[in-house]
């Protein structure tokens, strides 16, 4: 999963689901329960496995879902901001 198109690259995170069957194209859109559910399983793997790897992808998640979580809040009033505008 890590390595795959659901897995933001950029900004850490994986985003809920693909918009293709190869799971290649993510669908644009991050959920703080799964990447903390995600991150409680990969944080298990690296204490399993000491994998510098897995330990990376624990950070990435970590600092992604805390973004995630200090946007939140504030997705209600834009997007009926944007509803608006239109």
């Amino acid at each position: 999963m890590c390595k795959g198109g659901t897995y933001d690259q950029e900004w850490g995170g994986f985003y809920r689901y693909s918009t293709k069957r190869d799971w290649s194209v993510p669908h644009y859109e991050k959920m703080l329960e799964d990447n903390a559910l995600l991150l409680r399983d990969l944080l298990k793997l690296y204490r399993i496995t000491d994998d510098a790897e897995h330990r990376r992808y624990v950070d990435f998640i970590a600092v992604a879902a805390n973004h995630i979580s200090l946007i939140a809040p504030f997705v209600p009033a834009l997007t009926e901001m944007l509803q608006k505008a239109t």
